[in-house]
């Protein structure tokens, strides 16, 4: 009885290392996998002022400032409630020039699924937002859009820093705009 209680104990074992063991391989394969699909090669950081070219349309950042709601409110002459804004929340606002260099129209890159992050890549916050930035540039034409996001009062207040960034391009090529953002005078 008491051989077969430790050979029974051993073989418990056994079958929880190998649990283990496969635990690991599968979350080893996964991890390689996502890496080799979202590869961290593929993300281009661009510092403000500077241009990427992205299908023959180069895109610029022009400026980068950080508003109260109410302030972002009152420029659009409207009601906060009616943006999404609540009192607190801080509205991050950028200008993009873009360039279509092409001899025909050319689509803009979708915008739509971009977001604002603050601080570095990996522990960033995501903003999303708020407009939808499609549609089409004709031969040679100049445009100048601008990207906002909502922010709330406790994400700013966590991320109360100047490193500002504006991903323009969902994975895989991934782009990122740097951009220094001046501090509106009603922000504390």
């Amino acid at each position: 009885m008491n051989r077969w209680g430790s050979k029974k104990r051993i073989i418990w074992i056994a079958v929880i290392i190998i649990l283990i063991a496969f635990a690991t391989i599968g979350y080893v394969i996964r991890f390689r996998q996502l890496n080799q699909q979202y590869s961290i090669g593929t993300c281009e950081i661009v510092q403000a002022g500077e241009s990427v070219i992205v299908d023959e349309i180069q895109y610029t950042v022009l400026s980068g400032e950080l508003i109260t709601a109410e302030e972002y409110a009152k420029r659009l002459n409207t009601d906060m409630s009616l943006l999404g804004l609540a009192a607190g929340d801080m509205v991050p606002i950028v200008q993009v020039q873009l360039y279509n260099g092409a001899s025909e129209e050319k689509s803009i890159m979708n915008m739509f699924d971009g977001s604002f992050l603050c601080d570095l890549w990996s522990n960033g916050v995501d903003f999303e937002l708020m407009e939808d930035m499609t549609g089409v540039l004709e031969a040679k034409e100049t445009k100048i859009i601008t990207v906002s996001a909502i922010m709330t009062k406790s994400d700013y207040q966590a991320k109360k820093n100047d490193s500002w960034r504006l991903r323009i391009m969902g994975w895989p090529a991934r782009v990122e705009m740097s951009i220094p953002m001046s501090v509106g005078e009603n922000v504390k």
